[in-house]
């Protein structure tokens, strides 16, 4: 199933919680990410550009938006899920 790879994802990296932790979720946050865009977006105009300025804003050393997506967004959905 599409959901199942970022749930499992999800449960490895709420048991270890280390230095790792911002890649993780970039991990999680992309694999959403890369499923919804890949899906339901292909079609938008200057897709790869709006795409390539998305990830660099998702990027933990650039924009920290993963944190800010896993933390409102994907955190409650999974928790629900698991």
């Amino acid at each position: 199933m599409i959901m199942q790879r970022p749930v499992e994802s999800y449960k490895f990296w709420t048991i270890k919680m280390n230095l790792i932790h911002l890649r993780a979720i970039y991990g999680i946050v992309l694999a959403f990410w890369e499923v919804l865009t890949n899906v339901f977006l292909w079609w938008f105009p200057f897709y790869y550009g709006w795409k390539s300025l998305t990830i660099l804003w998702l990027l933990p050393t650039v924009g920290d938006g993963s944190s800010f997506l896993y933390q409102t967004f994907i955190h409650p959905l999974l928790q629900d899920l698991s």
